[in-house]
């Protein structure tokens, strides 16, 4: 019986002081994990919603990738202009990977987008702890100049107005008095400009908007009108005075 005691206690004793080496296994088994942070900015004050493509390319063949890729290709979709970070990458062994970073040009015809490539470098060394540890170094062209994190900035230019300036075929013609067409993108023209304009002969009626936005030009039309004619009926009068004397 005591010795049966005695061995259960051994037994006990044994698995006690082998925990620690069970847990010491277990940090050394630990892995690190990179996610590095990507920006998307936008320099110019016309900011339209577009989803952006950022790619992250394995330079060598047993680089880690994160989950989703695809021949050592990952391609991440950042909607609109934020910080989002690339897929987690498991790094479970020893070694120095290589990748590039670049932002895939985007479809708006109005923009102009950030060809940077970055080159990443994720060194894998061993830790004080007995696991393993990363070191990112994200850079562009110059080794000097090390971030964690990669940006691209973009911008866009504000279009103009519709298609008014563009229609028909009647501004192409020979050699034809030429005349202001009234667009969407000029500044607007005061009552008095259009009328000036409308008598010199230097905005014919067609070149107008015929949308209705115009009304307030037939009263004045008609006023202008009325007026000439009572100058011209007073002018007729005075000088009829002036031939009877």
């Amino acid at each position: 019986m005591r010795k049966i005691v005695k061995g259960a206690i051994s037994i006990l004793l044994t698995m006690a002081l082998s925990m620690p080496v069970f847990s010491m296994a277990a940090c050394a088994d630990e892995v690190p994990v990179v996610e590095v942070p990507v920006t998307i900015g936008i320099s110019s004050s016309y900011k339209p919603t577009e989803d952006y493509k950022v790619v992250l390319k394995a330079v060598d063949a047993d680089c880690p990738m994160p989950e989703g890729s695809k021949d050592g290709i990952y391609t991440m979709t950042v909607n609109g202009a934020k910080t989002q970070n690339l897929g987690r990458i498991v790094f479970p062994k020893l070694g120095i990977y290589h990748y590039t970073i670049h932002q895939e040009k985007g479809s708006n015809s109005r923009g102009t987008y950030d060809s940077t490539i970055y080159k990443m470098t994720v060194s894998v060394t061993n830790a004080e702890n007995g696991g393993l540890e990363a070191t990112t170094i994200v850079y562009v062209n110059n080794v000097n100049d090390k971030s964690g994190s990669a940006s691209f900035n973009n911008s866009y230019t504000r279009g103009g107005g519709g298609g008014s300036s563009s229609g028909g075929g009647s501004s192409s013609g020979g050699g034809g008095t030429p005349t202001t067409v009234i667009t969407e993108t000029d500044p607007p023209l005061s009552p008095i400009e259009t009328i000036t304009g409308i008598l010199d002969g230097e905005i014919p009626l067609s070149a107008l908007p015929q949308t209705g936005t115009l009304w307030w030009l037939v009263p004045i039309l008609a006023l202008a009108g009325v007026m000439m004619f009572a100058v011209g009926l007073y002018r007729g009068r005075r000088n009829g005075n002036e031939e009877e004397l």
